[in-house]
């Protein structure tokens, strides 16, 4: 028998548990090449790839691979799954702000791409892809309008979002006067429309650029002109970077063409002039201008790059660091030696006044600076705007107090059914000028208490039991206690006073909670700021008890991003997917690759 057992049954247990493990071990495998193919944008036909198929047999010998129509399947079911996840994700939230942004690929497919911004129910802020949808139609503000509005519906947000951040053009600021909500343009770009404009309005520094730009061309695109940088570099101890080229859309890329130019001006004018080219160096003038053109522009590279963060809160920082610029722009000015760069600050100057000030009156960027902990008021430029935004505040505060009362119920006039009527006999008729009790009460009893009380008689409590009995009270205190609580006759017809009563309410409301509005927001700007380093978010998560509708209002306007940059850092990903190598994607399946990239990073 138990050589039986052993050699039929045991073996039976073994292979199915063998079989079990098998099944959960594909499974991880299977996850695991789901999760490559996303992040690092590989196309599916790697499973068929002669190599990878060799490398998979050495690592796990047992695993069989997924043929190219499994393996996009297994992608399309994550993205469901995932896109689940973000939807009762993006649920929770209380508000939410929106970034949108365009892009052509390779193949000329226009695609809107639209993030979602939010703080989550653990306190941090949160970002979402909500779509990357193929956009065939004309790029007109309605059409633009019509697909984020068929976003909204679809993720159930459209009651939730407080703003929406694109870039200065045209059709995206008519896109957010169509869909009727806050639009704020985005600072990254607002800053390089500043910049640049600066420096065509300097004189001098677009010459400079022009022949900047000819030379590292020229290193770029000479094989002989990069070996002998590469010799001189070597020589002269100087680190081997390569000279950069700036886009001409974006000042950052000019500021780091120049910063490496002057960086490597010595090799570089040592190979020049060792090459037979026409090509001519810069003078020592030239780079003593760019020197003081970067010291000049640092601050305005480290602005952007530090409101183009998307993990940490931004949209507060606008206009903090706009007067810090301001106030930089001002003090360097002082020491600045060559014309070029003093004329380049002074147009900074003026068109920062011109272009960005109207970021201390938009409501979603003044209320954002004034409840973070670490600006508040001192972050305003303008005392007067600053003042202006306590209003809003005050105001915004006492609508969310408002909203939050409960209505007090509706006194009725009828007697409730659940009391017995009032007895004849003791009752005080109005005709008469001196109540006539039915029964009277011996002074040696204690003082009775009615256990039913009428409509018209009221519940008599001693101030102390020991008290002897009162004498039948006078004929103008019975009148008087009598017609203090007896309420007034039911209307037959329509109520009259119902209107009047209802605003006296309303008016006692609107007072009651614009007075604990103030009191609360005069407190909360009474407190010291925080550190600059320190994270908002987690202040307001201790305070929220103490500041329970600044607290909601803090959810509100601190998940606006400052730029949107989070759209551009997706096309970007999607610069890497949409290639020569995979043009045969189509728009669902990039938008779904885009998506699980994105949200699971």
């Amino acid at each position: 028998m138990q050589r039986h057992y052993r050699s039929k049954h045991c073996s039976d247990q073994a292979s199915s548990s063998s079989s079990s493990s098998s099944e959960l071990a594909k499974e991880a495998l299977d996850a695991c090449l789901v999760d490559m193919i996303i992040k690092d944008c590989q196309p599916f036909s790697i499973v068929e790839g002669e190599g990878f198929r060799e490398f998979v047999k050495l690592a796990a010998p047992t695993y069989v691979l997924p043929s190219r129509k499994s393996l996009k399947a297994m992608v399309e079911k994550k993205y469901v799954e995932e896109k689940e996840k973000a939807k009762a994700d993006v649920k929770e939230a209380t508000a939410v702000c929106l970034t949108s942004d365009m892009w052509t690929s390779l193949h000329m497919d226009a695609y809107l791409a639209v993030t979602c911004h939010f703080v989550n129910s653990a306190g941090c802020l949160t970002t979402v892809l909500l779509g990357v949808g193929h956009f065939p139609q004309s790029h007109t503000a309605l059409n633009i309008a019509e697909k984020k509005t068929s976003l909204m519906e679809e993720w159930a947000i459209k009651e939730k979002v407080n703003c929406l951040v694109t870039d200065g053009a045209q059709n995206m600021i008519a896109c957010g006067r169509e869909l009727q909500m806050r639009h704020t343009i985005c600072i990254a770009h607002a800053l390089n429309l500043v910049v640049k404009k600066a420096m065509e309005q300097t004189q001098g520094l677009q010459d400079i650029r022009e022949r900047a730009r000819k030379i590292v061309g020229y290193f770029r695109s000479s094989t002989l002109a990069k070996e002998q940088l590469t010799t001189c570099q070597t020589l002269m101890s100087k680190p081997q970077h390569k000279l950069i080229q700036e886009i001409e859309t974006r000042w950052n890329s000019t500021y780091d063409m120049m910063a490496r130019l002057y960086e490597q001006r010595e090799p570089v004018g040592a190979s020049l002039a060792t090459l037979h080219t026409n090509v001519l160096p810069l003078s020592s003038a030239d780079y003593l201008t760019i020197q003081e053109c970067l010291t000049v522009l640092s601050p305005m590279k480290s602005a952007t790059e530090e409101l183009s963060a998307e993990k940490a809160i931004s949209g507060s920082k606008i206009i903090p660091l706009v007067r810090m610029l301001r106030h930089n722009l001002a003090s360097s000015s002082a020491n600045i030696t060559d014309e070029k760069a003093a004329q380049l600050c002074r147009s900074l100057l003026d068109l920062m006044t011109e272009k960005l000030s109207f970021y201390e009156v938009a409501t979603q960027t003044a209320l954002a600076t004034l409840l973070d902990p670490r600006f508040k008021v001192i972050g305003f430029c303008n005392p007067n705007n600053a003042q202006n935004a306590i209003k809003k505040l005050t105001a915004e505060c006492a609508a969310n107090i408002k909203k939050s009362q409960v209505p007090p119920p509706v006194p009725s006039t009828s007697v409730p059914s659940s009391l017995p009527p009032p007895m004849p006999s003791t009752s005080v008729p109005s005709s008469l000028p001196t109540p006539v009790p039915s029964t009277s009460v011996p002074s040696s009893l204690p003082t009775p208490v009615p256990t039913t009380p009428t409509a018209s008689v009221p519940t008599f409590v001693p101030s102390a039991p020991s008290t002897p009995v009162p004498t039948t009270p006078t004929t103008s205190e019975t009148t008087t206690s009598a017609t203090s609580v007896v309420p007034l006759p039911p209307e037959s017809g329509p109520r009259l006073w119902d209107l009047l009563d209802q605003q006296v309410l309303d008016s006692k409301k609107i007072k009651n909670a614009t007075a604990s509005a103030t009191v609360e927001v005069q407190r909360y700007l009474s407190e010291l700021n925080v550190a600059r380093s320190e994270d908002p978010l987690v202040y307001w998560a201790q305070k929220k008890e103490l500041y329970p509708h600044l607290y909601e209002l803090a959810l509100k306007y601190l998940c606006i991003p400052a730029s949107s940059v989070p759209c551009e850092r997706v096309f970007s990903k999607a610069g890497e997917i949409v290639s020569k190598k995979r043009n045969r994607l189509c728009p669902k399946t990039v938008e779904k690759i885009l998506f699980l990239n994105k949200n699971n990073s």
